[in-house]
């Protein structure tokens, strides 16, 4: 009974934050066509990007709800899981999007360039690291009992 309730809760969250996210990603659509007519200045490739981060990053975390019965953990982990798909999606699109008002790269850090490694170290602390862990989390809580020690394999 208790399980049911943090996993409905779960997809509660898991569908709101793909809702925004999404509706934020159409509405950076705006922003693209204000860069490409000239209205306001930035990268037309990192809006485009953040765009597509929106679009995308909601795609991806509402793709949680179809994996979530296949891990292994318990409510918590799983919960730990999902704000790291979260936080990482939401901050590509985010930070993409000050990078393009920013009109920086921000793959690597540069001399003499603050905001451009700021972004940078934005993007490794807020996207790279959340989202290497929540994929590392998945994969783990996917495998099988058997190789975790229990020879139930059919446990949820």
């Amino acid at each position: 009974m208790m399980e049911n309730r943090v996993s409905s809760r779960i997809s509660e969250i898991v569908v709101r934050a793909a809702g925004i996210l999404f509706l934020l990603g159409l509405l950076t659509g705006i922003y693209v066509t204000m860069i490409a007519t000239g209205k306001i200045s930035g990268s037309i490739e990192a809006s485009l990007a953040a765009h597509l981060n929106g679009i995308i990053g909601s795609m991806i975390i509402l793709s949680l709800l179809l994996i979530l019965q296949y891990i292994k953990y318990g409510g918590s982990y799983k919960m730990i899981m999902v704000m790291l798909f979260i936080i990482s999606n939401y901050f590509n699109w985010i930070i993409t999007l000050i990078k393009s008002l920013l009109q920086v790269d921000g793959i690597q850090i540069i001399d003499n360039s603050l905001s451009n490694n700021i972004i940078h170290i934005a993007l490794v602390i807020f996207v790279v690291i959340p989202s290497l862990t929540g994929a590392t989390m998945w994969v783990i809580g996917t495998r099988s009992r058997v190789i975790a020690g229990n020879t139930d394999t059919h446990a949820a």
